[in-house]
């Protein structure tokens, strides 16, 4: 009988134990449930940055462009070694601030818009106006040189984008390859490059989404001029940069429907190509910014210009081809790789 209690009062205690040592493991050791899906998401989305503000449009002023409001803000310019792609003149990547906002095209200055300034003023054609393929009324217009594009903005009260401003307008606030990502599909979904472009030439301007400031266009179709000579970057903090105060070639962005190195690389928000101002290309044209005087209201802020221009999607007449070819465009592979030396 001894042997009997004894027996069960051990299996009680050892019953005891069992269960303290369960209570205790449950309490302190098990690992916490992973978190849904939709937790994982909401997690992710509360670390990033928050996104520019909605864009802002102006509506068509006199010269017939529409506008969008580009807030002031800060950026860093350049790639670091390990983007892929990465130029040596893109380093070191630094940080910038645009203390003034401006207006910007939303689009790249079109044929039918830059006739209405040839027509007014008396300029030349473009070069390869004679060819059907670059002289539609809605493609951007190109074989201009970086003094006819500046001859445009003198006569539309307006000027060439810095590379500064240009480089912080095309990320609206990403730091991905692309404003819109890292990958040659995330491109491709918004611009026209040579991974899905027409044959031979630029798409009428508008057909691919704009980023968040409301910008068409800003990689591929066509490269854009920008303001500054070309000079390398220094690794301090800059404020509203506007490059060295003089040189030999003018710098431009973007890439185009013939990206002369590997698919993407050249439409990365970085990457940087230039040329002699007078130099042209095919698949080179520009577009304009509308500066905002410090203190003023951009609501307030009336686009100046000398003759109304026709927007993307007017039935703007191309107007006659002459006759003659056009001269010979400058290689700019050739001029890129010559200034790197």
């Amino acid at each position: 009988m001894k042997s009997c209690c004894l027996s069960l009062l051990v299996a009680t205690l050892l019953l005891v134990l069992f269960a303290m040592f369960l209570w205790s493991w449950t309490d302190e050791d098990v690992l916490p449930e992973a978190p849904t899906a939709e937790e994982a998401a909401a997690a992710a989305l509360a670390a990033l940055p928050p996104p520019p503000p909605t864009p802002k449009e102006k509506a068509e002023a006199l010269t017939g462009l529409e506008l969008v409001l580009i807030p002031a803000g800060s950026f860093l310019m350049g790639s670091l070694p390990s983007e892929k792609g990465h130029d040596r003149d893109e380093a070191p990547q630094h940080e910038v601030h645009i203390t003034q906002p401006f207006w910007m095209s939303k689009y790249e200055v079109t044929n039918g818009q830059y006739l209405q300034f040839r027509d007014t003023m008396g300029n030349p054609y473009p070069q390869y106006w004679s060819y059907d393929r670059y002289n539609g009324p809605h493609q951007p217009v190109v074989g201009v040189s970086w003094d006819d594009a500046v001859a445009f903005c003198d006569w539309a009260g307006m000027v060439l984008p810095t590379e500064a401003q240009w480089e912080y307008a095309a990320r609206a606030g990403t730091t991905t390859r692309f404003w819109s990502g890292d990958t040659e599909e995330d491109l491709a979904r918004v611009a026209w490059s040579d991974l899905n472009r027409l044959e031979g030439g630029a798409h009428p301007v508008g057909e691919k989404p704009a980023n968040a400031f409301g910008l068409h266009d800003i990689h591929g179709n066509v490269w854009e001029w920008t303001a500054d000579w070309y000079g390398r970057y220094k690794a301090e903090a800059q404020t509203d940069p506007t490059g060295p105060s003089k040189g030999d070639f003018r710098l431009y962005r973007g890439g185009s429907w013939a990206n002369w190195h590997d698919r993407a690389r050249d439409s990365r928000s970085a990457d940087r190509y230039w040329l002699s101002p007078e130099a042209f290309s095919e698949d080179l044209g520009f577009r304009p910014i509308l500066p905002i005087p410090p203190g003023e209201e951009p609501a307030e802020v009336e686009a100046p210009g000398a003759g109304s221009q026709s927007p993307p999607g007017s039935e703007a007449d191309p107007g006659e081809k002459p006759s003659e070819a056009p001269a010979t465009e400058v290689d700019k592979a050739p001029a890129k790789e010559a200034a790197a030396q």
